[in-house]
């Protein structure tokens, strides 16, 4: 059950919650899933919003690869209904992995770079 103070249908509702859950759901993934963002001791602005940054380069680099090893695939459920794997924690080791594997191969050469979009309307 969800409860809002506005009036809303449903539907807008819940709508809303889902990106509020997706939120929450981005902030532990980059406390305390992988990435250990709140074990620094940062006191500093600047160096704090650069961590930040790079750290949401880092989730992004991660969400681009749990969706190339996933497709449009969900990951895999067990008997109790819940993903054995999160899609954070399959990119997270998917890029472990690459990482691991040795400098042969460029993250860039594995197509982890998202691509360009061409503007609409400029030649």
């Amino acid at each position: 059950m969800v409860a809002s103070p506005y009036p809303a249908t449903g539907a807008h509702i819940l709508r809303q919650y889902k990106k509020r859950w997706l939120i929450e759901c981005l902030f532990a993934d980059s406390k305390t899933r992988g990435l250990n963002l709140e074990d620094t001791r940062l006191t500093l602005a600047s160096r704090l919003s650069l961590l930040i940054a790079i750290t949401a380069i880092a989730i992004a680099l991660i969400c681009r690869a749990a969706a190339q090893l996933m497709g449009h695939k969900y990951p895999a459920r067990k008997k109790h209904g819940y993903c054995s794997k999160s899609w954070f924690r399959t990119g997270f080791d998917e890029v472990r992995r690459w990482m691991r594997s040795g400098p042969e191969t460029p993250l860039v050469a594995r197509n982890l770079v998202v691509p360009r979009r061409l503007r609409v309307g400029v030649v």
